[in-house]
């Protein structure tokens, strides 16, 4: 459903008891991309009020629009059970098509409308997991690696800065860092948080910290400027289903001042013992 920047709901955009998460509007607002059933993504169409089924067999997930807001890409599982990044249009008017395949599982984090680059984490042999870069007709190559595990990466509007997720400081953080020229730094929280989201005018961050929705504002000039991070609302909404919040389960809409959250009833709680569960997520969530 969609909340205001207090939480409070506005509009509730479709109600199904399968829904897994991690929505993602299209670069003009007019649909969403989620995982519902299996999981698979769907597509919704916020002003028909139609729902497209994107993919047809496996486990694929985590998905985010390209930037001609024509296709989508996610994270599928291959017969070698390695997750790998695959794109497929919207409208189903082709066929699904590879973007990232090699020997170990990744997660999309964003693409950017200035230089079409994709970037997303990858899991390292030593490392846990790495930030990488795909830039338009060329190869993949290594943005950030550390000793600790970085991701969701994602980039600012207007390029230069990326905003991602970091266990450096001995608890999941969200940080900034230049895209190109340094390797400066910039802490967004002051505490733990996680799933990182820019404002479509890149004047402000939002990330999650616990049941808690934080909002940071951000001043690009010369250098980077950042606020105290302030909260917005609080609520049992849906969150990253990885565990530590690192792939956001919300998005905002194009003018800030609305956030598509994934919600349940009350009434819909309810115990439920699933055998081997760890195996399970460790199947379903590529993250190392």
């Amino acid at each position: 459903m969609w909340v205001d920047r207090d939480g409070q709901p506005v509009e509730t955009v479709i109600e199904n008891e399968n829904i897994f998460g991690y929505p993602r509007l299209s670069p003009d607002g007019t649909r969403v991309a989620l995982n519902i059933r299996g999981p698979d993504v769907w597509i919704l169409d916020l002003e028909r009020g139609t729902e497209t089924r994107l993919t047809e067999e496996g486990s694929n997930v985590y998905p985010i629009w390209d930037v001609d807001g024509e296709h989508v890409t996610y994270t599928a599982s291959s017969s070698t059970a390695r997750f790998d990044l695959f794109s497929r249009p919207a409208d189903l008017s082709g066929p699904v098509q590879p973007r990232v395949v090699s020997e170990r599982s990744k997660n999309a984090g964003s693409w950017s409308p200035r230089d079409g680059t994709l970037m997303y984490m990858q899991g390292g042999p030593d490392t846990r997991r790495d930030i990488w870069v795909l830039p338009e007709g060329g190869e993949p190559r290594l943005f950030l690696q550390t000793p600790f595990s970085e991701g969701a990466p994602r980039r600012s509007p207007d390029g230069r800065w990326v905003a991602y997720v970091s266990d450096q400081p001995g608890e999941l953080r969200v940080f900034v860092r230049p895209f190109e020229g340094g390797d400066q730094v910039i802490p967004v929280s002051t505490g733990a948080g996680g799933e990182v989201v820019w404002s479509r005018d890149g004047t402000e961050l939002f990330y999650r910290e616990g049941p808690r929705m934080m909002s940071v504002s951000v001043t690009d000039g010369a250098a980077l400027t950042l606020g105290n991070p302030q909260v917005l609302f609080e609520g049992t909404f849906a969150t990253d289903l990885t565990g530590p919040g690192v792939i956001p389960s919300y998005d905002v809409s194009l003018d800030g001042q609305r956030f598509l959250m994934v919600t349940r009833n009350a009434s819909d709680d309810e115990v439920v013992v699933v055998q081997h569960g760890f195996e399970e997520l460790k199947r379903l969530v590529p993250i190392n």
